[in-house]
């Protein structure tokens, strides 16, 4: 099962997002309905499948060899700040104690 496009056919993408699935379940069906596409990692020999790390390791490095555009600044600090209140618990309530907003 693999896809006309290549990992190296990525870097040339202005906005990406990558999705990977376990050997197990893979991605969902809500995920593949929202991907506008799918991307195959060339193997060489007996290899039928990669161990999920070695899957995102070797498309990461595919997509940051030569480097990628940095982002604006003001869209860097967005993505930090999205990141940040997905991952910090109660996210809202830290902020509102430290701006005093009690």
């Amino acid at each position: 099962m693999g896809s006309e496009t290549g990992v190296e056919d990525l870097r040339v993408m202005e906005r990406l997002a990558v999705v990977f699935g376990n050997e197990h379940c893979g991605v969902s069906e809500e995920m593949r309905a929202l991907a506008d596409g799918t991307f195959s990692i060339p193997m060489r020999g007996f290899v039928e499948s990669l161990n999920i790390s070695v899957a995102a390791a070797i498309t990461m490095q595919a997509l940051t060899r030569e480097g990628r555009p940095a982002l604006p600044s003001a869209r860097r600090r967005e993505l930090e700040a999205r990141f940040l209140m997905n991952s910090v618990r109660n996210a809202d309530q830290v902020i509102e104690k430290f701006l005093g907003n009690d």
